[in-house]
């Protein structure tokens, strides 16, 4: 996977700086906290440090995550999901991601037999991962649940939900622009073309 085009689509997922209470990451500009930034630099940033970051300061910290995910631990598969979720949840989110993703696909409903849901991909998550053989399929399916499981109180759809809800539509309009590019990429010259004469199709009987 190229840096620069992660890059790219990373600064368009995430936009400019945001200080919205109810944001579990805080202040947070080019999608980068002010926690983060502040372990990045080896020091404690203002909130006004995080507005004024430059995208060269950008470049340098997502440089840095990008080169510490290990991607050669994840499936060719479900390196674009990863590796954006790695923004968006932490490194350490994505990575427990991954682990649920392995044992919900090797071992439903069999919890007794789950490699451990840490966040660190050790020897037990890259073998489970090597027998999973996950898609992307499985990736953004896991993900979902990550996603309900910061929105919802309890199991009851009808239920009060918690603040994070405000951002659900953002997370999955994500989720789903990442899945539509994973199965484009997928997708065969002759499969594309078929798409592309059914649309015409469609278009012309309306």
């Amino acid at each position: 996977m190229d840096f620069k085009a992660w890059f790219e689509k990373t600064l368009e997922h995430e936009g400019g700086f945001v200080n919205d209470p109810d944001d579990l990451g805080g202040a947070t500009n080019h999608g980068i906290t002010q926690q983060s930034y502040s372990e990045f630099v080896g020091r404690s940033v203002t909130i006004d440090e995080i507005e004024n970051m430059s995208l060269e300061q950008a470049e340098e910290f997502y440089l840095q995550l990008f080169g510490s995910l290990g991607m050669a631990n994840i499936p060719n598969s479900c390196q674009r999901g990863y590796s954006d979720a790695a923004v968006n949840l932490g490194k350490g989110g994505a990575s427990r991601v991954v682990q649920m993703a392995c044992n919900t696909k090797l071992n439903p409903g069999n919890k007794d037999n789950w490699i451990d849901v840490d966040g660190a991909i050790g020897s037990g998550s890259r073998a489970a991962i090597a027998d999973s053989d996950l898609s992307y399929w499985d990736w953004y399916a896991e993900l979902a649940v990550w996603y309900a499981n910061l929105v919802l109180k309890g199991c009851g759809f009808s239920n009060e939900r918690t603040t994070q809800h405000k951002f659900q539509r953002g997370w999955f309009r994500r989720m789903h622009q990442n899945l539509v590019q994973d199965r484009l990429d997928e997708m065969s010259i002759e499969e594309l073309e078929q798409v592309i004469e059914q649309k015409r199709a469609d278009i012309e009987q309306d």
